[in-house]
């Protein structure tokens, strides 16, 4: 099967509603962000890249312990568009599709993404917005064909690629995924402390 699909991480975000960097909050005995760097670097993705924000030398640092590349953004305060932007022009060119994996998604799993990948190109289809699903809810990494990587670099503001989920949704492709713990985030220091406990009920079991 052919790997020609890049993966863009998004770990460039201010964190307003956590009031601090949570991307190097520690979980399970190392940052958050390096949960979701290690399954990247374990993926034979075509192209890596992470958008990161500040503190930049200790994100930096993580990305290069995992061997990909990171890239700083200066204009992360205006949104999300920024990022998405900036990884996206650090994609080669040729591309069948770009993954786009959120920095503070660090349950989010290889067998996952295997799987999104080998969907991806079942569908064969270079129009398809491959989104996994649990409880009829979208949720992400979503999987974009190489139709929209030149309309992506073109949101505005924060506007992400969930924009074009809803502005094309009948080009939306979904993959069930039955285990919901994968999709958790971490916006709030509550949310932090749930991933953390079911990290610990992980290990148990």
């Amino acid at each position: 099967m052919s790997m020609g699909i890049g993966a863009v991480v998004l770990a460039a975000g201010m964190a307003v509603r956590m009031g601090r960097q949570k991307l190097l909050l520690p979980l399970d005995g190392k940052p958050m962000l390096a949960h979701v760097l290690e399954v990247v670097a374990a993926v034979p993705f075509a192209s890596r890249v992470v958008v990161i924000g500040e503190p930049q030398e200790p994100l930096a640092a993580l990305c290069q312990e995992q061997g990909i590349p990171s890239v700083f953004n200066e204009k992360r305060k205006s949104g999300q568009a920024s990022s998405v932007c900036l990884g996206l022009a650090e994609m080669g060119d040729g591309l069948d599709g770009v993954l786009f994996l959120q920095g503070d998604q660090p349950l989010i799993t290889k067998s996952l993404v295997k799987r999104m990948l080998e969907a991806f190109y079942q569908l064969q289809d270079s129009k398809a917005i491959l989104v996994p699903v649990h409880a009829g809810v979208l949720r992400s990494p979503i999987l974009f064909g190489a139709h929209w990587l030149k309309e992506l670099a073109l949101l505005k503001e924060d506007c992400g690629g969930k924009e074009l989920v809803r502005r094309y949704p009948e080009h939306v492709r979904t993959l069930a995924w039955a285990e919901p713990f994968v999709f958790e985030d971490a916006d709030t220091w509550e949310e932090y402390l749930r991933l953390q406990r079911l990290l610990e009920t992980k290990s148990k079991e």
